[in-house]
């Protein structure tokens, strides 16, 4: 799957690829020319997660991925707000994983 985002690509097209953490959780990763771009997503081991659940890392340099993912289809707006050291992470619903 294809999503072009604003923020680092300047308009470029990055695959999106939904893995799994170790610990089980969903994850998100992107790929740019077939290597790894960023991970959009973060793993919270205190949280419990459904299986159409993913939590996603929007500060740093995440900043603004969120809201690409959403206007692209791949997630929900944030069904929640969760602490997360400094900052808060999101849980979104899955849409479109592929």
């Amino acid at each position: 799957m294809e999503l072009k985002f604003s923020k680092y690509s300047r308009g470029a097209s990055v695959d999106v690829a939904f893995q799994e953490y170790a610990n089980g959780q969903n994850a998100i990763m992107l790929y740019m020319d077939g290597l790894p771009y960023c991970k959009a997503s973060v793993s919270l081991p205190d949280q419990c997660q459904q299986e159409d659940e993913v939590f996603i890392k929007n500060w740093g340099e995440n900043t603004g991925l969120m809201e690409d993912l959403i206007a692209n289809g791949y997630i929900s707006a944030p069904t929640q707000y969760i602490p997360s050291g400094y900052a808060e992470a999101t849980r979104h619903l899955i849409i479109k994983k592929g």
